[in-house]
This record gives structure tokens, sequence and C-alpha cells, in this order.
């Protein structure tokens, strides 16, 4: 039924379980993973009023990469324990939701496995909601694993 199966995740718990959710799914169904992180812009919006030189890009830039790439080993992991083959994905985005999205459609995936924060209606009214996001534009299924705050 699934043949490719898209994960997101922040290197949080929450989004470690989906991982591991679709992990199991994708052993049951012969799927593969796509682990995608999107990576927040290391330049501050206001960096035309703050000088930021050469050495401070760089640093920050590195720490980013650095940060990406040990949050997308940790998810990978937990399907390489179960044989399961996985890809890893990461690009630098404001909109992590158009790039789930994006990638989703670009990668061929016919599921996407996503954690929910589990915030209330304020939270969601003020902060916004990712998952929420996806849920809305996705053009295949999303399978949303809800976790506990």
């Amino acid at each position: 039924m699934f043949k490719r199966i898209l994960v997101p995740v922040d290197g949080s718990e929450r989004s470690l379980k989906a991982a591991r959710l679709a992990v199991e799914l994708a052993k049951t169904h012969g799927a593969e993973i796509l682990l995608l992180h999107a990576e927040l812009p290391t330049e501050p919006a206001f960096i035309d009023v703050v000088h930021l030189d050469d050495q401070v890009r760089a640093a920050l830039a590195q720490a980013s990469r650095a940060a990406t790439d040990q949050i997308l080993s940790i998810a990978a992991a937990v399907a390489k324990e179960q044989a399961v083959p996985a890809t890893m994905h990461s690009a630098v985005t404001t909109q992590p939701d158009v790039l789930i999205n994006q990638v989703a459609d670009e990668q061929d995936c016919d599921l996407i496995v996503i954690a929910t924060h589990g915030r209330g209606a304020l939270g969601r009214l003020l902060m916004g909601s990712v998952t929420l996001r996806v849920l809305q534009a996705s053009t295949v299924p999303v399978l949303v694993v809800r976790t506990q705050s």
C-alpha cells in the first residue's frame, strides 16, 4: 500500500515518536522512509540593521548544519534498527509546511507521518500549526501522531 513515507523531524521526542510509527508502517508495507528536516535560516530577519561578519555567519551556518545532521542521524538510526531503508533530506526555509508538502509531491511520497505538538486553540492561534497547514495543503494522506505536551 505505501512505498515511500515522508517523516518530518525536528529533533523533539514527539517527532521521534512519529518516526518510530512510520518505521513500523514502512516495515509492514515494505516501504522506505524519507526523513525531512526543515532548517530555519541562520541569518536574522533584521540582517540589514545588524552587521554580521563572515566568520560569525560561517559559524552560525556550521552550527545549524551540525544540528540538522544530528537530528536526521538520530531519526535514521530508528529506521536502521528495523532494517527499513531511509534517506535524509533537509532544506533551509521559513515555511516548513510548504517544504513538507513540496517534498512529498516531488519525491512521490504516498503518506506523510507527522507529529503534532498538542497545543490548545490559543496556542494554535498565537503560534500557528505546521501540522495543520500541512493537512490543509497536502495532496497525499497525512497521519498525525498526537502526543502529550
